[in-house]
């Protein structure tokens, strides 16, 4: 997770990985665009077992190692960032569920909202043509498995696995994109996706009672070849009302139809694009098109023999110290890269020098 300023009290889940318990030492990489924030931000890392929840600190219910580091950021003349073809997932600026209701959202008389209809081609909701929002309504996708609408709704067959009964099991009522600046949808656009989920009622004698309802987005750049990539996942408690989750992230060239994915499940704590063996799961898509036009082409500059090339971007590494104030270790000056080294906050015969290494005392 990263918190784009030390003090604020948001962190914003940006990446998930798992790995086998027993196959060693591994190195996990995610890659997210720094925002506009405060001079001193942080990132932070959650390793934990299979049960550990999506929260910046999980309370140490769980086997889990929380460790921070902080970090200083330019913002003097901030430039819009470039987008290269890559589906890594963007940060989120909040990915924490607010209890709104689920009545209509208005829409700009200058942006109408686009509502989406079944597309037996793609057996999903789509909206044809480019447009600034697509939003399948309350009823395209309203309820889970039987109850819904021209189920699945997904375009790889993907189905739900949950009986359909109504305001006891987990079910996606909505699903919308927009662009946030209120343009067109576009290749480099950042979008908003929201979507509206009703939680599970009754937990009592599931696997796991007591656990919360996890919803998981994911993005095809490509609807045709349906590769999915995760963006964020959000929890909500199991109380049986509506819950709003909401995405940010950049949309990335690849075909001029597109599509967003939620999947919404009881306690699904691991990703995975489609699970066909959890018991109270739903899993809805949306499909766009998208205007590739926008996307800029790359340019190169021709450089003569008998001139010079560019002068090398100079590359300044700094390695983190211990940090009183933070409580973390922290690179105190501007750098290209920022680092712990191998002793800041490795664990020895089960001791952590200056534990807990967060800057919220979360352990």
């Amino acid at each position: 997770g990263v918190r784009i300023e030390v003090g604020d009290t948001e962190w914003n889940e940006m990446h998930i990985f798992h790995m086998e318990p027993g196959s060693g030492s591994k190195s996990v990489t995610a890659r997210f665009i720094l925002r506009r924030g405060s001079y001193n931000q942080v990132i932070r890392v959650v390793f934990g077992y299979t049960e550990s929840r999506l929260e910046a600190c999980p309370n140490g219910d769980f086997f889990q190692d929380v460790d921070d580091l902080v970090f200083a950021v330019e913002d003097d003349g901030f430039v819009f960032p470039t987008f290269s073809p890559t589906l890594s997932p963007t940060l989120s600026p909040s990915i924490r569920p607010s209890n709104l209701p689920s009545t209509q959202p208005s829409s700009s008389p200058s942006n109408p909202k686009t509502w989406a209809a079944f597309d037996s081609h793609y057996n999903s909701p789509r909206c044809v043509d480019v447009v600034t929002s697509c939003d399948t309504g309350d009823d395209l996708i309203a309820g889970v498995a039987a109850q819904e609408p021209n189920s699945s709704n997904t375009i790889d067959g993907c189905e739900d696995f949950s009986s359909p009964s109504t305001h006891q099991v987990e079910s996606i009522q909505r699903i919308s994109i927009e662009t946030v600046d209120g343009g067109e949808l576009a290749v480099g656009k950042e979008v908003e996706v929201k979507a509206f989920v009703r939680a599970a009622s009754i937990t009592e004698g599931r696997e796991y009672p007591g656990k919360k309802d996890v919803g998981s987005f994911f993005y095809a750049a490509n609807a045709d070849t349906k590769d999915w990539y995760f963006i964020t996942a959000a929890t909500v408690q199991t109380d049986g009302e509506i819950h709003t989750i909401v995405a940010r992230f950049m949309l990335q060239p690849g075909q001029s139809t597109q599509a967003i994915r939620l999947n919404f499940g009881y306690a699904e704590y691991m990703i995975h694009s489609c699970k066909r063996s959890s018991s109270f799961y739903d899993v809805d898509d949306l499909v766009f098109d998208v205007n590739h036009d926008m996307f800029p082409e790359p340019t190169f500059h021709y450089i003569p023999a008998d001139e010079e090339p560019y002068p090398p971007v100079e590359t300044v590494r700094r390695t983190a110290i211990y940090d009183v104030e933070y409580t973390a270790p922290r690179c105190l000056e501007l750098g290209s890269s920022c680092e712990t080294g191998s002793t800041l906050v490795k664990k020895s015969s089960e001791y952590e020098q200056n534990t807990p290494n967060s800057v919220d005392e979360c352990r």
